[in-house]
């Protein structure tokens, strides 16, 4: 004969209700959001990273035009001027033969002993730019439409890294990627938040939370700030290689994977009651 058990966690029974079930529950709500949060408070960490690289990248990228020594005095006049006036350019600094000289004795003195050896300095003038982020996503677009194909003739031509380029747009691509990430998982905790809380209303009416619902909760956030602290203590050890690879989130991400986690046990809480 099946025996007949009442909710109320008489005769020992393994209920909803029953201590043994709750304190199971904390422990799921503990694991749960402690997985959740530690790859969670890992992306937020390689998102900061990738913000910096990107920073770095695009502070140093350079594109180099290349002053035609051929060209009439006509073209020359005003050349600076109209450099300046490119749009998107935000910075433009003319480097003549000696400064150019200088410079490349400063970066590799070896070179410069070879080149030295002929009497007439070979290197040549040119403008070093840096320009927005609208003309360095398209850089060849930018080149074209401003300086190439006859734009501007005392230019006799640009160097640039294009790898550079690709690096900065990848960077950027990851941090964004990273972000919609964060923003799907926010979205998702809501709608399940969402969708537990309309379950329990239509199975028992609207009601406040049982004093049972901050347990739920503080082993949620616990979990999460457990996985927050072990997240640190798997990247502190790149500490010693670089300083842009020690920037941890900012502190509205790390309070965020408590809030988070907090969430979960919420959700877990509630959809237990409408077992």
């Amino acid at each position: 004969m099946r025996q007949n058990i009442s909710g109320d966690g008489t005769g020992g029974a393994r209920t909803w209700r029953s201590p043994a079930f709750m304190t199971g529950g904390h422990r799921a709500a503990f694991l749960i959001s402690l997985c959740l949060a530690l790859p969670l408070c890992a992306a937020a960490f390689m998102e900061k990273q990738s913000a910096q690289l990107e920073s770095l990248l695009r502070d140093d990228f350079r594109l180099f035009l290349i002053v035609d020594d051929k060209a009439p005095l006509s073209a020359m006049n005003g050349l600076e001027d109209a450099v300046r006036a490119l749009p998107y350019v935000a910075e433009a600094r003319f480097v003549s033969k000696k400064q150019a000289l200088e410079e490349l004795k400063l970066g590799d003195a070896d070179l410069i002993k070879s080149i030295t050896v002929a009497a007439e300095n070979p290197m040549p003038e040119y403008f070093s730019v840096k320009v927005a982020d609208p003309a360095l996503e398209n850089i060849g677009g930018w080149l074209d439409a401003n300086v190439l194909q006859g734009k501007m003739p005392a230019i006799a031509g640009v160097s640039y890294k294009p790898e550079q380029v690709y690096a900065i747009l990848h960077a950027s691509f990851y941090r964004r990627f990273l972000r919609l990430v964060f923003c799907a998982a926010a979205f998702v905790l809501a709608m399940a938040a969402l969708a537990v809380e309309i379950a329990a209303v239509r199975g028992a009416g609207f009601s406040l939370p049982s004093v049972q619902v901050w347990g739920w909760l503080l082993s949620g956030a616990g979990g999460a700030a457990a996985g927050a602290l072990l997240c640190w203590l798997l990247v502190s050890p790149v500490k010693h290689l670089s300083p842009m690879w020690w920037s941890l989130p900012l502190a509205q991400w790390r309070f965020a994977a408590p809030a988070l986690g907090a969430l979960c046990g919420w959700i877990l809480f509630r959809w237990k009651e409408t077992l």
